[in-house]
């Protein structure tokens, strides 16, 4: 599956998913996401990653102002990272462990 960036004008069409997937935006540019990747097919937790990851480098980093904050509630582990590289690194990192569950189930 491929995972085009998204664009402004997009941005509206996805916001029912955002709520499904319990994505939430702040004011002040926190961010708290909120999944439980127990449940799901893998193809829906990797559609989940792609679209934070979307919204990030679209709708955060154009905003981005000083430090900020994000708290990630995942798998029932609370993660608190202070800058947007960390998070992507966060987001990164479960892409990368999906896709090789992907491959020993080939």
């Amino acid at each position: 599956m491929i995972f085009r960036p998204l664009r402004y004008q997009h941005i509206e069409p996805i916001l029912s998913h955002m709520k499904k997937a319990k994505l939430l935006f702040w004011q002040d540019a926190r961010i708290s996401i909120s999944q439980d990747n127990a449940r799901g097919t893998v193809a829906e937790r990797k559609s989940f990653i792609a679209l934070k990851k979307s919204l990030i480098d679209q709708s955060i980093q154009d905003s981005f102002i000083g430090p900020s904050k994000f708290k990630i509630n995942y798998q029932n582990k609370s993660h608190i990272l202070m800058e947007l590289a960390a998070l992507r690194a966060f987001l990164d990192t479960e892409e990368t462990q999906m896709e090789d569950s992907l491959s020993g189930h080939d």
